[in-house]
């Protein structure tokens, strides 16, 4: 399943380690622009920890792991969306042929604009707690992610972990396969 990778699932590192760890699982294949990447960049600059030098080379990793999954930033033609600022995120999808949008702004992205391209957006917590349910492997996979995180915050538990990244749903999740 194609899906472009919105921005705001890209810069909490739990999500997009997450996401990705489903991509190497083969159960997304993720699609992102330049564009996005620099919104990442300059939104990780703006609320995050790490300086430039750390961003940059967060970018070049994730790139360097997933080099199909960039695509070249698209025309938009028209302006459909209700921000226009989100119309190529929309345009990405339908030129590479994406039947998933994953963002964590569904409101920007109605399904009445969506649809007639064959579109669909879905919130990551719903994506990643179905795959958990469904996988074994994708639940390791994501306890493996939260067990990275633990590594910078010790004192939370897995479900603290995807809730403190807004993923509630999958870390109840995981935390009912588990127990």
């Amino acid at each position: 399943m194609k899906a472009v990778l919105d921005t705001c699932v890209l810069y909490p590192t739990v999500t997009r380690r997450a996401l990705l760890a489903m991509a190497d699982l083969k159960l997304i294949d993720p699609i992102w622009s330049p564009r996005i990447l620099e919104e990442w960049r300059r939104i990780g600059l703006r609320f995050g920890r790490a300086d430039q030098g750390a961003i940059d080379a967060e970018i070049a990793m994730t790139q360097a792991f997933w080099p199909k999954a960039s695509k070249a930033d698209p025309v938009v033609s028209d302006p459909i969306l209700p921000d226009e600022n989100d119309d190529h995120v929309l345009a990405l999808a339908s030129k590479n042929l994406a039947t998933m949008i994953v963002t964590a702004n569904l409101k920007d992205f109605p399904k009445h604009s969506l649809h007639p391209l064959g579109v669909q957006a879905r919130g990551p917590d719903v994506i990643l707690q179905e795959f958990a349910i469904a996988h074994n492997t994708a639940a390791r996979a994501l306890q493996n992610v939260a067990g990275q995180a633990q590594q910078h915050f010790p004192d939370l538990t897995v479900r603290q972990v995807f809730k403190k990244a807004r993923l509630p749903r999958t870390g109840k999740t995981l935390e009912q396969l588990v127990s």
